[in-house]
């Protein structure tokens, strides 16, 4: 849930049926399925948890959108040269 952030997937959507149609979600599940056989499938919801702090990173986002509409001024990769270094695992001597 955390690595594709389903849980805010979960607040957005649920956020945005009720500002269109006033009536707010009591429930929002996924329904989740393997790949392969024997395709079993499950049924999960975000806990309130998750979704409070779904909440908030939507609207964090909601505001640098904000004003990035705003300014013109749109956050990416840096300009010019960055200098990386090899990471602390990695073994020179192979």
């Amino acid at each position: 849930m955390a690595t594709y952030g389903y849980h805010r997937q979960a607040w957005w959507y649920s956020h945005g049926v009720a500002l269109v149609t006033s009536t707010l979600i009591d429930l929002f599940v996924f329904v989740v399925v393997e790949k392969t056989p024997p395709y079993d499938a499950a049924v999960y919801m975000a806990s309130e948890a998750a979704l409070e702090i779904a909440e908030q990173e939507c609207k964090q986002a909601l505001e640098i959108y904000r004003k990035c509409m705003n300014t013109n001024t749109w956050p990416g990769l840096p300009s010019g040269v960055v200098e990386i270094n090899l990471p602390g695992w990695y073994d020179s001597s192979k």
